[in-house]
């Protein structure tokens, strides 16, 4: 977060297994949230990697609740959306107004809506 290096997910994975070869190998179900159910493990020994660069906070590259999208990320879909027919939405309630926005959009620059 502190440098705007970035790490791809599967050096990530690499990163925490060497950290923590105590946890190879565990499997956990899948939860319908995305999560993953992981009991009898102790995590305080659990070892966080750091960044490459600069040894800050990793974080996805993804936009988290209460956070903002990316001003060039917002203006990249608004020229799509104004030259898009349609929109399809999958996977969301549009709950969130930074999702929902782009619905707004599509619908004023006249894009087919079907439900």
């Amino acid at each position: 977060m502190a440098c705007g290096e970035a790490h791809t997910r599967t050096a990530v994975q690499r990163m925490l297994e060497a950290l923590n070869p105590d946890f190879v190998g565990h499997a956990a179900p899948d939860l319908p949230d995305g999560d993953a159910q992981i009991e009898d493990l102790d995590f305080a020994a659990f070892d966080v990697p750091g960044c490459t660069r600069c040894g800050g906070v990793l974080k996805p590259d993804a936009v988290f609740f209460g956070a903002s999208v990316p001003r060039k990320l917002v203006q990249d879909a608004a020229r799509s959306l104004e030259a898009a027919d349609a929109i399809l939405v999958l996977g969301s309630s549009l709950m969130v107004y930074s999702g929902y926005r782009f619905c707004e959009w599509a619908a004023k620059s006249g894009s087919r809506s079907r439900r």
